[in-house]
Order: C-alpha cells, then sequence, then structure tokens
C-alpha cells in the first residue's frame, strides 16, 4: 500500500475524478464537486485581495512621499501651510492598508477552511456509502495486483482518507491478517496467497454489507465481520511461491 503523506495537488484531482466516477455515491460527487468549486473561487478571491492590499501599499508609500514634497513647497511658499491636510491624506491611506491587510487576513481563513475541504474533507459525512463503493470496487477485481482502470491511484488516496479501522482480534484462521487494524486496497503479486485470500474475503463481506459498525466513541469507531469464516477465495499464487508444473501434452 502506498502510505507515502500525499500532496495538496494530489487531492483535487482525486475529487475531480470521484466526480466523473457513474458508480460513485450521487451526495459524495455533489459534495466533492462544491468543494472544488467553492475552492476555486476562494484561490481567486484571495489573490484579488492580495493584489488590491499591494495597490493599497504603493499609493501609502506615494502619499508619505507627497505628503514631505507638499509639504515643503508650502514652506518655501507664501501660501497657506496645509500640514494637517497632509497628515489626513497620510492617514486615510494608512486606514485603507489596514483594512487591506484584514480582507487578505479573512480571505486567507476562508481559504484554509476551503483547503481543508478539498483535502478530503468534504467526504467525511459519506465516509460509510464510499467504504461500500470502495469495497465493491474491489470485490469486482477479486485477485487483481496493482492499479487498475477502476482500481487507481485517486481511489487509493480517498479510501486511505477514510479506511475502516477494523477489531484486530477479529483476525482468526483461516484469516492470515494477523493483527492489522487497517487493510491495504490495493494488493501485490509478491504478497502471499492466503494474505490475498484473506484481504479479498473481508472485502467480499464489506461489499455485501455483513460487517458490524461500532461506534465507540465519537472518534472511535471500527468495523467487524458477521460471520464465521469458514473458507477463502482462492487466490493466484504468489510470484515468489511455488508455480504449478505446467505439462504440455
Amino acid at each position: 500500500m502506498n502510505n507515502k503523506h500525499p500532496k495538496f495537488s494530489e487531492y483535487k484531482p482525486a475529487l475531480q475524478w470521484l466526480c466523473d466516477q457513474k458508480d460513485a455515491p450521487e451526495a459524495a460527487k455533489k459534495d466533492a464537486l462544491q468543494a472544488i468549486k467553492a475552492y476555486d473561487r476562494a484561490v481567486t478571491h484571495y489573490n484579488s485581495e492580495q493584489k488590491s492590499r499591494a495597490q493599497m501599499v504603493d499609493d501609502q508609500k506615494e502619499w508619505q512621499r507627497r505628503a514631505l514634497a507638499d509639504l515643503l513647497t508650502d514652506l518655501n511658499g507664501s501660501g497657506a501651510v496645509k500640514t494637517v491636510s497632509y497628515v489626513e491624506r497620510c492617514n486615510q491611506a494608512d486606514a485603507l492598508v489596514e483594512l487591506g491587510n484584514q480582507t487578505v487576513t479573512l480571505a486567507s481563513g476562508a481559504l484554509r477552511r476551503l483547503t481543508s475541504s478539498v483535502e478530503l474533507g468534504c467526504l467525511v459525512a459519506h465516509e460509510v456509502a464510499l467504504r461500500t463503493w470502495i469495497a465493491q470496487r474491489r470485490t469486482n477485481e477479486m485477485h487483481a495486483c496493482g492499479y487498475t482502470e477502476s482500481l487507481t491511484t485517486h481511489l487509493e488516496l480517498i479510501y486511505n482518507h477514510i479506511r475502516p479501522q477494523w477489531w484486530d482480534s477479529e483476525w482468526r484462521a483461516p484469516l492470515e491478517l494477523h493483527t492489522a487494524e487497517h487493510l491495504p486496497i490495493i494488493y501485490y503479486e509478491h504478497w502471499p496467497a492466503q494474505h490475498r485470500a484473506s484481504l479479498a474475503y473481508v472485502w467480499q463481506e464489506f461489499a455485501k454489507g455483513e460487517v458490524t459498525h461500532h461506534a465507540l466513541t465519537d472518534n472511535l469507531k471500527r468495523y467487524s465481520l458477521n460471520r464465521r469464516v469458514y473458507e477463502l477465495p482462492i487466490a493466484p499464487a504468489s510470484i515468489n511461491e511455488p508455480q504449478p508444473l505446467k505439462m504440455n501434452w
């Protein structure tokens, strides 16, 4: 399984991919699309506010420069000296810069919130439906190893974000999963056949709904199998295991 910490640039394509999957839960797709749209608008808004603030800072510097130049002109002349007017003008420029700072801070906060949503936070409410959907996809290609057209890197990224936690005491023989609390969704040919067969069985049961969801606390939820395991599906031999002799008759 791919355990590397994903980069932010990987999340948005994963959500876009999810939106394009005809068999994916509709409610999850709707929220994913909304998260993408809101994030894109937030980026545009943040960049616009930064640009506006930069212009305000430039104007502030210009007014400060001109205030001194204008005061010197007054002092070298015979007319009124408009010091108060120049100070007020600078104060207005300072106030606009402070306003610009506040708008950028607010826009930045909104962008951070929506960034979290794009980092799959928008899928939290759909975890159960998505897990079942992923389990069905895994079961449709029960013994496939590596990535496929259906079992993609995007699916793995989403799965790793919402992957279910299991009772580690649940893995009794003939299941060969040791005390794993999290199970991979992508298999590899060098894994032992019994291990891959065990994973195939668990995901098959999940896809059928033959699991129980235990909500121990608000933040701790675990799954367990409903039925005792008697027989596992037969998985292809590992590339590291002895292969059956092929005879050419």
